[in-house]
């Protein structure tokens, strides 16, 4: 396993988070260009795009490594951030079966699972301790925040769902 071994290791600890970054910048890159309307075919404003992002991540790296604790710090904030997109995405899913489907219950087979992740990620950033709101909200209180929310939007769903009058979603072309 030796020599397997030490492929699978630089795959996994060089190669897959140097992909991984790359992806993620291009995404931000492509999202802030999008955001500000800037033309991306242009090679000088990619650059003019990418220099900012590479100097906040320069910054990140540096703070990362001033404190052994930082990265934990920072890796919650990425757990965080990928649940968020999790629920999101999920939301989206819902809705988009929501439309295209005759169906619409099927689109519950996404619903209570977007339910469930905004209960958990909304009651997360209320309670985590070592950010600003958790060192003032007890668990709690947090948790009946995440999970009211999270019943909110689904009761919002489940009105849409069986409201005959759903012209307030706009229809897929």
């Amino acid at each position: 396993m030796e020599k397997i071994g030490t492929v699978l290791a630089i795959v996994g600890v060089v190669i897959c988070p140097i992909t991984s970054g790359d992806t993620a910048l291009r995404s931000c890159r492509l999202i802030v260009g999008e955001i500000f309307k800037i033309d991306q075919k242009k090679i000088l404003n990619r650059i003019l795009l990418t220099l900012p992002l590479f100097a906040f991540v320069i910054l990140i790296s540096i703070w990362n490594f001033t404190d052994a604790s930082n990265f934990n710090i920072l890796w919650r904030w990425f757990a965080w951030s990928n649940q968020v997109l999790a629920a999101i995405s999920l939301w989206v899913s819902t809705f988009y079966l929501f439309k295209v489907n005759k169906n619409k219950y099927k689109s519950l087979f996404t619903g209570i699972p977007a339910t469930f992740m905004t209960m958990v990620v909304v009651t997360y950033i209320l309670a985590e301790p070592q950010l600003a709101l958790g060192r003032f909200i007890p668990y709690n209180i947090a948790l009946i925040v995440g999970t009211s929310l999270s019943l909110l939007l689904f009761g919002f769903y489940l009105f849409k769902v069986i409201s005959k009058n759903n012209k307030d979603i706009a229809p897929l072309k």
